[in-house]
């Protein structure tokens, strides 16, 4: 895991990853508070160690699910973002061709398509060619 939370090629999934890795370790904090106030018995320092493993083990486990779930959100709607710039820029070049005919104009709304459906197709969201 990265700066805090799992890590993936989406730099706005990791700074929703940390987030959310930042609020569970707060939570942390607070759970075995609560849970040594209910049971001073677990502040002897081997029991607190324990429940401290323990908390981490679950936490660990906690972080990752929503991650994931977030991850898959943020990913969703980049995606969406692309699929209407893509549509978008199809339109566009529809309407260039059945109003004007002019080849220049033709000319940069198919650029601008091929542009937007490179963004949609490509994993990092480029309008690049991606390597072979």
């Amino acid at each position: 895991m990265g700066e805090g939370g799992p890590q993936t090629t989406n730099s706005a999934a990791n700074e929703a990853n940390n987030i959310i890795a930042q609020a569970i370790q707060g939570q942390n904090s607070l759970i075995e508070a609560a849970i040594i106030a209910d049971f001073p018995v677990l502040a002897n320092p081997v029991w607190k160690f324990l429940l401290e493993e323990a908390i981490k083990f679950l936490s660990k486990y906690e972080n990752i699910f929503f991650a994931q779930l977030v991850t898959g959100w943020i990913i969703d709607i980049q995606v969406n973002g692309e699929k209407a710039a893509a549509y978008q820029a199809a339109q566009a070049l529809l309407n260039v061709i059945n109003s004007k005919g002019d080849p220049d104009a033709i000319k940069k709304a198919s650029d601008a398509m091929d542009a937007a459906y490179k963004s949609l197709v490509n994993w990092d969201g480029s309008a690049t060619d991606m390597p072979k």
